[in-house]
């Protein structure tokens, strides 16, 4: 029972951190592209169209963008966003080299990019914790950092998991 309502709690603040960060986020573009004055009528010749880079395949991480884009919130800011896959490189250099006005990007990458001068700055977070985690199957009774002494761990070279 004190599970399952721990579960409701955390459910209901991840959706105030979903709905905080898409409202910073709308907020932003806006600042950014500008809000004109015009009537409602000449309100759909204003959008302007801009790609929005992510930094991986769609995912839940990217959910506010798509729910953002879905209900039309973004042209309610006058903008009109294209969620775009990155390249193979980094999402960061579109954005470094003029090619994007926005992208996601990996937290954990950027303070070397900024290191090296990029002209780039955080914005935003989409998402209010790292969605990575460690799993092990349950026969190897792990079930707490320590019990990872020893043992091996796979990982795609992500700086934060070489601290561990």
């Amino acid at each position: 029972m004190f599970q399952k309502r721990k579960e409701e709690i955390e459910m209901k603040k991840t959706w105030k951190v979903f709905l905080t960060v898409l409202t910073a986020l709308v907020a932003v573009v806006l600042v950014a592209c500008g809000q004109g004055t015009a009537s409602k009528d000449n309100k759909e010749a204003e959008v302007k169209k801009i790609d929005f880079i992510l930094d991986w395949t769609p995912n839940t991480n990217h959910t506010g963008l798509y729910v953002a884009k879905e209900k039309g919130y973004f042209k309610e800011a006058g903008v009109d966003v294209d969620l775009k896959l990155p390249p193979e490189e980094s999402s960061s250099d579109l954005v470094i080299n003029g090619k994007a006005p926005f992208a996601v990007y990996f937290q954990d990458y950027m303070a070397k990019k900024l290191e090296k001068g990029a002209g780039i700055t955080a914005v935003a977070a989409i998402v209010e914790h790292n969605t990575s985690g460690i799993i092990s199957r349950k026969s190897d009774n792990v079930s707490s950092p320590k019990d990872l002494v020893g043992k091996k761990y796979g990982t795609w070279n992500d700086p934060t998991d070489l601290l561990c």
